[in-house]
């Protein structure tokens, strides 16, 4: 069986805590993804936290400042069900994050704790807390748009 304290370095450095919105909701998930190489090592974080869908994305070329880049064929381990994604703030709480992502998974693990009640009433404090785990992944602030304050 694989270390979960060697989970949660991985995860530190590869894995994302994050979510996607569809029709005004939020959805948080969690993915990791590694070059196509690591499979045999996604399969085993797939089978030691029992849940998640494994998805593959082949190779890419694409052109930034005049320069050509090809990335390699990845795997992405990503868990989307509220009690799967109960299962992953259970280790984190016994195995925490050290580095970047402890900040992150933090406030991540609030949006899924108000998914997991799923109550109306705490939707405004979800999206609220969706722009803070933007910010706390490396994205921007978003612009209030026209004709809103």
């Amino acid at each position: 069986m694989i270390n979960p304290h060697y989970i949660s370095g991985l995860i530190d450095g590869e894995g994302t805590f994050t979510y996607t919105k569809n029709g005004g909701r939020v959805y948080p998930y969690f993915a990791i993804k590694l070059n196509v190489k690591d499979l045999p090592l996604l399969e085993k974080i797939k089978e030691f936290f029992g849940c998640g869908e494994i998805y593959h994305s082949p190779a890419r070329t694409y052109t930034m400042n005049g320069f050509t880049y090809t990335s390699g064929e990845l795997v992405n381990l990503k868990v989307f069900r509220m009690d799967e994604l109960m299962k992953l703030v259970w280790h984190f709480l016994d195995y925490p994050l050290e580095g970047k992502k402890a900040e992150a998974f933090k406030i991540w693990k609030e949006m899924v704790m108000i998914k997991t009640v799923n109550r109306k009433e705490d939707w405004p404090k979800l999206h609220d807390l969706a722009e803070k785990l933007t910010l706390a992944n490396g994205g921007k602030k978003k612009r209030p748009r026209k004709g809103k304050t």
